[in-house]
């Protein structure tokens, strides 16, 4: 028996076509409606099973057009959906002309039950199809409306939900933000106790030695200081801290502890106000000896000796940069989420206000065009939720990595032609030799071509084209896909592979999303024991080079 399976899911199509051979039957497959028709029309199947919520033509529309279609209404049509579940959405579908309606999931067995069940034809019966009980155009077109409206309002609730649960996830990070903040503020508490404690100290013992012996076992970077800026000792953490030997750090200024470009007087500021025995606390940028920058919280008080007038002072340097990065990626990440979501979910509700101010006989033409804007959008917020949903899994529990044989050049190619372009983003795919069978995931490697064919797409607004190389050398396989576009600064490339990170991340930037396609891609490589790799020039295009190891790294 032939069955053409229909479904835009991957996963889904996979797993039923997978349990319709294991029955013994041939199985054909589409991603959409008119991607079935085409199918049918070439190669008719015994039965069909389709799926509903589906982009260009859903399951509904496809039923209309096959019982209307002379060669295809005697071909059974069987729905089956996890998204439209209702008894109104049951009833809609056997008003179509549906000859089964299964609720997903099923297992195995039953779904060859009901195919076996669905293809038979009674004895003396020509056909056991069945015929569309709504005829009436007006009557399905209200029907439909209401079914896809029904739908959307319940991802809309589902997607409020996702924000409730998602704002409950922020407030907790900020309440652990104020705990760290209390932390530091002890911290703080804890060093003026500190001082107190030494000052005490020196009464009886000489002071170098007992705060050499007190501090230097610190996690803090804690130094002393004397009255014209100069170190004079400082503990094994601050060393490791600011990168400096204890040759190279005694008798130096403190202000190389900060870049060129940093704040100095911060410095200045502190030490000035531990001179009128104010202790200075604050956030600044430091600096290490290799150059690069950390943001500390750092503490300057002044060491009093027993005429009160010692002229030195204690420093006490933490790296926060951590939670700095932490604050920014957390307001980033709702800035541009809240942002993404707004703008689809604005035009679901107004053109679902048109929808319902449309006069009865404006409906057969401004109908569909206005669904059809309420559907794309809505597709929009569906993807960014399942694509924070998968990160957040990929988080959790990891990437799962089912290996088989597979031809990587039919991969890249299917997945490749399922990116949306324009005329003016022509693709080629170039393959250097033949390439051997590879052991990988297809549909996640899948997912890695179209993440960066997408970028590719995205990043060339003037258009060009986009050039997919696949070659091998030494133990590995190499995917390139190279764009004409704007290219990547040079200090964006170490961060493009971070969760919920773009090029460009300020509140005027051009391009859409919420920076969690690389994030994805580099995770999946890296599942598979390879590496992503990028050349890019500003103004001239990226490079993006996917290596990938011929046999199965343990």
């Amino acid at each position: 028996m032939r069955v053409l399976v229909v479904d835009d899911d991957p996963s889904g199509r996979y797993l039923l076509e997978s349990i319709i051979r294991s029955g013994g039957h041939e199985v054909l497959s589409a991603v959409n409606g008119e991607d079935a028709l085409v199918v049918a029309r070439s190669l008719p199947p015994d039965i069909v099973i389709t799926d509903i919520l589906m982009p260009k033509m859903d399951g509904y529309q496809l039923c209309r057009v096959w019982k209307s279609d002379a060669e295809l209404c005697a071909i059974p049509l069987v729905f089956y959906t996890a998204s439209y579940t209702d008894p109104a959405d049951e009833r809609f579908a056997d008003g179509l002309g549906g000859d089964a309606f299964w609720r997903k999931p099923l297992d195995p067995t039953s779904i060859l039950d009901r195919i076996e069940h669905i293809a038979s034809k009674p004895e003396g019966c020509a056909t056991a199809v069945r015929a569309p009980a709504m005829t009436d155009e007006t009557e399905i077109l209200q029907e439909y409306n209401e079914r896809l409206v029904h739908k959307l309002e319940g991802k809309a609730n589902d997607l409020e939900n996702a924000n409730v649960e998602l704002k409950r996830a922020m407030e907790i990070l900020a309440e652990e933000v104020s705990v760290k903040a209390n932390l530091i503020a002890q911290l703080n508490s804890d060093v003026i106790e500190r001082k107190r404690v030494e000052a005490e100290l020196r009464k009886e013992r000489d002071h170098t030695v007992l705060q050499a012996a007190a501090l230097e076992s610190a996690a803090d970077a804690i130094a002393i200081i004397d009255d014209g800026g100069l170190i004079t000792w400082a503990n094994q953490a601050f060393g490791t801290l600011t990168g400096y030997l204890p040759e190279e750090y005694v008798g130096m200024s403190v202000n190389r502890l900060t870049s060129d470009a940093g704040p100095a007087a911060d410095y200045r500021t502190a030490l000035s106000s531990a001179q009128t025995d104010q202790t200075w606390q604050g956030e600044t940028i430091g600096c290490r000896k290799d150059g690069s920058r950390y943001y500390e919280a750092l503490t300057v008080a002044r060491v009093l000796g027993r005429d009160n007038a010692d002229g030195r002072y204690i420093m006490v340097k933490r790296d926060i940069s951590g939670s700095r990065q932490l604050e920014q990626l957390r307001s980033g990440f709702v800035a541009n989420v809240s942002h993404e979501l707004r703008t689809p979910l604005t035009s679901i509700l107004g053109f679902a206000d048109v929808l319902g101010h449309l006069k009865p006989e404006a409906l057969p033409e401004r109908a569909p065009q206005v669904v059809s804007k309420i559907r794309e959008n809505a597709g929009r917020m569906k993807q960014l939720v399942e694509e924070l949903l998968e990160v957040t899994t990929m988080q959790e529990e990891g990437i799962r990595i089912l290996r088989r044989q597979v031809d990587l050049e039919q991969t890249v190619r299917t997945h490749a032609e399922l990116v949306h372009r324009d005329p003016d983003h022509p693709l080629t795919i170039d393959v250097e030799g033949e390439l051997p069978m590879i052991p990988c995931d297809s549909d996640r490697l899948g997912r890695v071509v179209e993440n960066l064919v997408g970028n590719a797409v995205k990043y060339s607004p003037e258009g060009g084209p986009i050039r997919i190389m696949l070659s091998t050398a030494d133990d590995e396989v190499l995917v390139a896909i190279r764009d004409e576009g704007i290219g990547i600064a040079p200090e964006d490339v170490p961060r493009l592979f971070d969760r919920f990170t773009q090029g460009d991340m300020s509140s005027t930037r051009s391009f859409g999303g919420v920076g969690i396609g690389l994030f994805v891609a580099d995770q999946i490589v890296h599942a598979h024991g390879g590496r992503i790799e990028v050349a890019s020039v500003p103004g001239k295009g990226s490079t993006f080079t996917v290596h990938l190891p011929l046999g199965e790294k343990e």
